[in-house]
């Protein structure tokens, strides 16, 4: 990801950071696949909700650490929780990136700012469940790189975890920007 001739990131760890911006939506539900993990998607938490990326920047989706050592260029793409499926998170990282590449995207100009503070100019995560599932059942490309059969179970399976905390959350009246019960019972006493 290193060009020794500029002494920063490749164009292909451009395009690759391009592609990954760019089906950040709808990979969501893969990387961040629970109720709970939105819960630190908002505002005032250190992780990141807003589409974009930086050099050095931890309030950006996608950081690249300032760095003048080839062997240490990275990117850190900072939206996967531990709650996250490892096998799926990175498949869809890796397949977004090489889309990327293989598109030959660019991405926008990097954030110089706190992008927590900046409204309007760049895109969100989704904000919950429900609205990663929206997003994750309208990926074609992912569908192709999973598998129609896999897809279809991610979706179905989400759509009823999100039904079922909102059921949840109508019948008990909670405010569901606590962690409830229900996440506990769901995610905490069956594992």
């Amino acid at each position: 990801f290193y060009d020794k001739d500029n002494g920063d990131i490749s164009q292909k760890a451009l395009q690759a950071i391009a592609g990954i911006l760019k089906s950040s939506r709808e990979i969501s539900i893969l990387v961040a696949p629970t109720v709970n993990s939105y819960k630190r998607l908002k505002p005032g938490y250190e992780a990141p909700n807003k589409i974009c990326w930086g050099y050095g920047n931890r309030s950006t989706l996608i950081r690249v650490p300032m760095t003048i050592d080839e062997e240490k260029c990275r990117i850190e793409y900072r939206h996967p929780d531990p709650s996250s499926n490892p096998y799926l998170a990175i498949i869809a990282v890796i397949a977004t990136a090489i889309r990327g590449i293989n598109e030959e995207l660019t991405p926008m100009e990097p954030c110089r700012e706190n992008a927590y503070r900046i409204e309007g100019k760049y895109g969100s995560l989704p904000s919950n469940l429900g609205e990663a599932v929206e997003e994750f059942k309208k990926n074609e490309y992912m569908k192709k790189i999973l598998g129609g059969e896999l897809h279809e179970e991610i979706v179905k399976n989400k759509t009823m975890e999100w039904r079922d905390y909102q059921n949840y959350i109508l019948k008990n009246g909670v405010d569901d920007n606590e962690i409830t019960e229900w996440e506990i019972e769901r995610y905490l006493v069956k594992a």
